[in-house]
């Protein structure tokens, strides 16, 4: 199972993704997102960079992706 950290640091494992609160601001990993998906990592940063998925870029340089956004990507695009 994958563990990160959210923007909060505190730590998330990819179940948790699944069972969090509505209405709480969520945000997920490119690689949790592939995982949830079921889809390589590489597809979600190629929809990254073709526009099709909104991202936010920390100040480190990584990526996270809104909740909302990821159940609304639906399918990858090919």
């Amino acid at each position: 199972m994958i563990e990160s950290r959210n923007l909060e640091n505190q730590m998330v494992t990819g179940g948790d993704l699944r069972n969090r609160e509505a209405g709480e601001e969520r945000f997920v990993t490119p690689s949790q997102m592939a995982e949830y998906w079921n889809v390589h990592v590489t597809t979600v940063y190629r929809d990254i960079r073709k526009g099709a998925l909104p991202v936010f870029r920390l100040p480190g340089g990584r990526l996270r992706i809104r909740w909302s956004d990821m159940r609304r990507y639906g399918r990858p695009i090919e």
